[in-house]
C-alpha cells in the first residue's frame, strides 16, 4: 500500500498549515484471491502426493515383482492344502490304528493267561502221565507174571 497527502487547507486565518494524511491502501486483488486460494491449492498438493505415492508403490511393487509368482502361490496353496487332508486322514488312521492296537493288547493278555493255564495244566498231565506209566510198568510186570504163571 501505498500513502498519498492530500492537503485540505494549505493556510489558515492563524497563519498555522494543517495538513492531513489520508492513508489511501490499495487492493491488491491477485494477492487476496492467492490467498484465497492457498488452502485449495495445498489440499489438492496433498492429494496429488498421496495418489502420487500410492502409483509409484504399486508401479515399483509391479516392477519388483517376479514372473509366476503368484502362480506358484497358489500352486503351492494347493498343494498345502492337499497335504493337510492326507495329514487329517493320516491321524485318522492313526486313531483307528491305536484302537485296534488297544484290542489285540487285550486279546495278547486273555492269551498270555490261557497260556498260563495251560502250562499249569500240562504240567499236572505230565505227572499223571508219569504216575501211569509206572503204573503201567507194573501192571505190564504183573501181566508177565500171570502169563508165565498160568503158562506152567
Amino acid at each position: 500500500p501505498t500513502a498519498t497527502t492530500v492537503a485540505i487547507s494549505p493556510t489558515s486565518s492563524m497563519g498555522t498549515t494543517v495538513i492531513e494524511h489520508r492513508h489511501v491502501a490499495k487492493k491488491n486483488k491477485s494477492a487476496g484471491m492467492m490467498m484465497a486460494m492457498r488452502k485449495p491449492i495445498m489440499a489438492l498438493l496433498a492429494v496429488y502426493l498421496v495418489g502420487a505415492t500410492s502409483a509409484g508403490a504399486f508401479l515399483l511393487s509391479e516392477f519388483f515383482a517376479i514372473p509366476g509368482l503368484e502362480e506358484q502361490i497358489k500352486e503351492l496353496e494347493t498343494q498345502v492344502n492337499r497335504l493337510e487332508t492326507q495329514v487329517d486322514e493320516l491321524e485318522t488312521q492313526i486313531d483307528r490304528l491305536e484302537k485296534e492296537n488297544d484290542r489285540f493288547e487285550e486279546l495278547n493278555d486273555e492269551l498270555e493267561a490261557n497260556v498260563a493255564e495251560y502250562k499249569s495244566q500240562n504240567t499236572r498231565l505230565e505227572a499223571s502221565n508219569a504216575n501211569y506209566e509206572a503204573l503201567n510198568g507194573q501192571l505190564n510186570a504183573s501181566n508177565d507174571e500171570l502169563k508165565y504163571l498160568n503158562g506152567l
